[in-house]
């Protein structure tokens, strides 16, 4: 089921990005946005939760400066790379500005890699305080589901 529900998504994905302008994908765009939004909101709310329980241990004590081993650090590489991996739509967003100046550009991808760090800063300490709650310290795949 899993393969089929991953082909129908190609299906109804794959003629998007053939689009010359990016301004008919923006009811898409917002709602992917939307979701994602959502997503680290329940990530936040279950780590709030979480972390109103009291607990002997402090935030200190459960959130390291410095990953355990360095096998957490090349887990950790391909998400943070991914994150910022929308340059190639740099010229498509500047082709699409009303008045495309150098400084918009800038100005645009100033403010999108800003909103970016500030939303995985938070869902990511909040993923990392919701580890307090599990019996092992680790946060598995089903953070919503636990």
């Amino acid at each position: 089921i899993e393969n089929v529900l991953m082909a129908s998504i190609m299906l109804l994905v794959t003629p998007l990005t053939t689009m010359k302008t990016l301004t008919k994908l923006s009811k898409v765009g917002m709602i992917s946005m939307i979701s994602i939004a959502c997503l680290g909101l329940a990530i936040v709310y279950r780590s709030i939760t979480c972390v109103s329980i009291p607990r002997d241990d402090t935030f200190a004590e459960s959130s390291p400066y410095l990953p355990p081993s360095w096998v957490d650090v090349y887990d950790a590489i391909p998400l943070l790379l991914s994150g910022y991996m929308c340059h190639f739509n740099a010229i498509s967003v500047h082709n699409e500005l009303i008045d495309p100046t150098p400084s918009r550009s800038n100005a645009i991808t100033t403010s999108t890699i800003v909103i970016s760090t500030l939303f995985y800063l938070a869902v990511g300490i909040s993923g990392a305080q919701y580890a307090r709650c599990t019996d092992d310290g680790i946060v598995s795949s089903h953070i919503l589901l636990d």
